[in-house]
C-alpha cells in the first residue's frame, strides 16, 4: 500500500512534474512563439520602414531629376524622374497590399498619381514654352502645397512606423523577460533545449541587428539625399578610390550617361584655378575642415567654361568603407554669376551716365535713386535728393498737374510718357530737358523711372533758327514788295517809250532813211524786251508766296503740246526733236511750271547750237521706283564746267 502510495506519490510527482514541465514547456512554447511572432512583426515593420524610406527616396529622386531636367533640358533626367515615380508607385502598391486598412497609403497613392501628372506637365511646359515657364510651375502655390503635403504625408508615415517599431521593441522586451522566468524554472530539466532555442533566437537577433544597421545606413543616405534636390551630387569612397556622380553632374560636365564612375584626377583637372583644385583635393582626401563651400571655374569635356558652386560635407558613419567619406552637391551657377555681373555693369553704366536718371516712389514721389550725372548737374547731394521730389526741380509743374501727367502710367493706358520742361539747379539756374518716364518695379515696389535728356542746345538752336526764318521771311516780303513796286513804277515810262517809238515808226517810216529806221527798230525791240524782263521780275517775286494748283499730269500729252507750240521754231532752226516712249507716264505737279520748264530747256537746245550743225534734241524718261528721271540731250555748244554753279541764276546768261 505504501509502495502504491509511493508510486502514486511518485507518479503524482512525476505527473505533477510532467504537468509542470509540460505546462512550462507549453508556456515556454507559447511564450517563445509569441516572441517569434513579435520578432517577425518587428521584421515586417522594419521592411515597412525600409519601403517607406525607399518610397521617399524615389519621390526625392524624381524631384531632383525633374529639377535637373528644367535646368539642363536633359531628356534622360525626365525619363529617370518618371521611372522613379513608377518605382514609388510599385512600392506603394506593395504597402497597400500588406496594409489594406491604412488610409494614408490610399491618400499617398493619389499624391503619387498627382506627381506623375505634374512631371508630365513640367515636361510639356518646358518643351512648349521654355525653361522660364517650366520654372514658374515650381513657384505656383498649388504646386508648393502639393510638395509640402506629399513630404508631410511621408514624414507622418515614417513617424508612425518608427513609433510602432518602438512599441514592438518594448513588447519584445516584456515577452523576453517573461520567457526568462520560464527558462529559469525549466533550466534543470531542459537546459539543452533552452540552450538550443536561445542560440536560435540569438542568431535571429543578430540577423535583425545587422538589418537594422543597414536600415540606419539607408536612412542616413536618404536624409542626405534630401539636401541634394537642388543640384547634382557626388560621393567619394576612399577605400575603393572611387568617385560616383549623379546624372545632374554628368550633364553639367557634358558627359554621357554611362560615365557614372569617374577618375578623381580627371575631375580635379577640370578645375581651372590651381588654388581651387588643390583645396578640393585636400578636402576630398580628408585634410582640413569637414565642410567645404566653394565657387569655382571648371572646363567641361567639350571645352566649355562654367562656374560651379560646390557644397561638401563629411559622413560620420564608419562601416568599413561602405559609406562614402565625402559627399557634396554641385550646381551650375554660370548663368546666375554672369547675370549678376551684367547687372553690376549695367548699374555702373546707369550710375556714370551723363544723362540724368531718377527713380521716385509711385505714391509719395520721393526720390529713391539719383545717378551721379544728375547729382553733378543739379548740384545737390544724394542725401538732399532723397528728401526731394521731381516737383522740387521742375518749377513749371504743380502737384496736381504733374500727377495728372503720370496717371496714364498708373492706369496702364500708356507704357511711357514723354514731355519737355525746365529743370532748376541748386544755384537757381535752369536748363531745358526732355523727360522720358516709365512705371517699373524697384526694391519690391512700384516706382517711376525717369531718363532726362538735356535739350538746351536744341532749344537754343531752334530759337535761333526761328529767329533767322522770321528775319528771312520779313526780308523776302520786303524784297517782293520792292520788286513789285519797282516793276510797277517802270511800266509807265516803258509804255511811253514803246508808244512814241511806234508812233515815230508809223508816221515817219517813209521819210527816214534805212539807218534811222534801224535805230527806231532797236529802240522798240529794246522796250519790248524790257517789258518781258519786268514781267519776269514780277512773276519771280510772286513765286515764293503764291500757291499753285497741283494735279496729275500726262507727260506724253505735255510733250506733244510743246512739240506743236514749237513747230515753227524747230522748222526755222532746221533741227529735230525726238522723244522716247512716254505713254502711261503720269507725274504730280503744276501744269504751267512743267510746261515752261520743258519748253525753256528745248528752246535753249535749239538756240545755243553749233553754227555748222543743225540742232538735235532727244527727250527720254526712266522709271526709278517712286519717281521718274527725265533727260533732255542736245548736240549744242554745251556749258563750261566752271559755269555750272551759275546755271540757274535768274536773268543771267552764260
Amino acid at each position: 500500500m505504501q509502495s502504491i502510495t509511493t508510486h502514486t506519490r511518485t507518479y503524482l510527482m512525476l505527473l505533477i512534474a510532467a504537468v509542470m514541465i509540460g505546462s512550462s514547456f507549453i508556456v515556454f512554447y507559447f511564450g517563445y512563439r509569441e516572441q517569434i511572432e513579435i520578432n517577425y512583426t518587428i521584421y515586417r515593420e522594419e521592411e515597412r520602414k525600409e519601403r517607406i524610406y525607399q518610397l521617399q527616396a524615389f519621390i526625392n529622386r524624381a524631384g531632383m531629376e525633374a529639377r535637373d531636367y528644367v535646368l539642363t533640358g536633359s531628356e534622360p533626367s525626365m525619363q529617370a524622374a518618371h521611372q522613379s515615380m513608377d518605382q514609388a508607385d510599385s512600392v506603394l502598391s506593395q504597402l497597400r497590399k500588406d496594409y489594406p486598412d491604412q488610409v494614408s497609403y490610399s491618400l499617398l497613392e493619389e499624391m503619387v498619381e498627382r506627381g506623375k501628372f505634374e512631371l508630365t506637365r513640367i515636361e510639356s511646359t518646358y518643351k512648349e514654352k521654355g525653361i522660364a515657364a517650366a520654372t514658374q510651375i515650381y513657384e505656383e502655390p498649388d504646386f508648393r502645397a502639393f510638395r509640402n503635403n506629399i513630404n508631410k504625408t511621408v514624414q507622418t508615415l515614417k513617424q508612425e512606423a518608427a513609433d510602432h517599431f518602438v512599441h514592438l521593441l518594448n513588447e519584445a522586451k516584456i515577452i523576453r523577460a517573461r520567457n526568462l522566468t520560464g527558462f529559469l524554472l525549466l533550466f534543470l530539466v531542459s537546459v539543452c533545449i533552452l540552450l538550443m532555442v536561445w542560440l536560435y533566437f540569438r542568431s535571429t537577433e543578430r540577423r535583425l541587428a545587422m538589418k537594422r544597421a543597414m536600415l540606419l545606413q539607408n536612412i542616413e543616405r536618404q536624409e542626405r539625399a534630401e539636401q541634394l534636390l537642388q543640384g547634382g551630387y557626388f560621393e567619394w569612397y576612399p577605400e575603393q578610390n572611387q568617385l560616383i556622380w549623379s546624372r545632374g553632374i554628368l550633364s553639367i560636365f557634358e558627359l554621357p550617361d554611362g560615365s557614372s564612375v569617374l577618375d578623381l584626377d580627371w575631375a580635379l583637372d577640370r578645375i581651372i584655378d590651381a588654388g581651387d583644385r588643390e583645396m578640393v583635393r585636400q578636402w576630398i582626401l580628408g585634410q582640413g575642415s569637414s565642410r567645404l563651400s566653394l565657387q569655382m571655374k571648371v572646363l567641361t569635356a567639350n571645352g566649355t567654361e562654367k562656374i560651379l558652386q560646390m557644397e561638401g560635407y563629411s559622413t560620420s558613419v564608419a562601416d568599413g568603407g561602405k559609406t562614402p567619406k565625402r559627399r557634396g552637391v554641385v550646381q551650375d551657377v554660370t548663368h546666375w554669376v554672369m547675370t549678376e555681373k551684367e547687372n553690376l555693369q549695367l548699374a555702373g553704366i546707369i550710375e556714370n551716365s551723363l544723362n540724368e536718371v531718377y527713380i521716385f516712389d509711385e505714391q509719395t514721389l520721393l526720390f529713391e535713386y539719383v545717378n551721379k550725372g544728375a547729382l553733378q548737374n543739379l548740384g545737390f547731394s544724394r542725401a538732399e535728393m532723397r528728401r526731394m521730389t521731381p516737383l522740387d526741380i521742375k518749377p513749371e509743374f504743380e502737384f496736381e498737374q504733374f500727377n495728372k501727367l503720370l496717371n496714364p502710367l498708373r492706369g496702364g493706358e500708356e507704357e511711357k510718357v514723354i514731355f519737355n520742361t525746365v529743370h532748376q539747379r541748386k544755384d537757381g539756374s535752369t536748363y531745358h530737358v526732355e523727360v522720358h518716364v516709365q512705371l517699373t518695379n524697384f526694391r519690391n515696389k512700384k516706382v517711376f523711372t525717369a531718363i532726362i535728356i538735356d535739350v538746351s542746345e536744341s532749344v537754343e538752336s531752334a530759337r535761333k533758327l526761328k529767329e533767322a526764318n522770321d528775319n528771312l521771311q520779313r526780308r523776302n516780303r520786303e524784297l517782293n514788295q520792292f520788286a513789285s513796286v519797282t516793276a510797277h513804277d517802270l511800266q509807265e515810262p516803258l509804255r511811253m517809250v514803246r508808244s512814241f517809238t511806234t508812233l515815230l515808226q508809223n508816221k515817219y517810216a517813209g521819210v527816214l532813211d534805212e539807218k534811222a529806221r534801224d535805230y527806231i527798230h532797236y529802240a522798240a525791240d529794246g522796250a519790248r524786251r524790257m517789258q518781258v524782263l519786268i514781267n519776269d521780275i514780277l512773276e519771280y517775286s510772286r513765286a515764293g508766296g503764291k500757291t499753285y494748283e497741283m494735279s496729275q499730269i500726262d507727260m506724253d500729252q505735255l510733250i506733244a503740246t510743246i512739240r506743236h507750240d514749237m513747230q515753227m521754231s524747230i522748222g526755222k532752226s532746221g533741227g529735230s526733236l525726238n522723244c522716247g516712249e512716254m505713254k502711261g507716264v503720269l507725274v504730280w505737279g503744276n501744269q504751267n511750271w512743267l510746261y515752261r520748264l520743258f519748253m525753256n530747256l528745248i528752246s535753249n537746245g535749239l538756240k545755243f547750237c553749233k553754227p555748222d550743225e543743225p540742232p538735235c534734241l532727244i527727250v527720254t524718261v526712266e522709271d526709278i521706283g517712286l519717281q521718274f528721271r527725265f533727260c533732255i540731250e542736245d548736240n549744242g555748244i554745251g556749258i563750261p564746267a566752271e559755269a555750272v554753279d551759275q546755271l540757274f541764276l535768274p536773268y543771267h546768261r552764260l
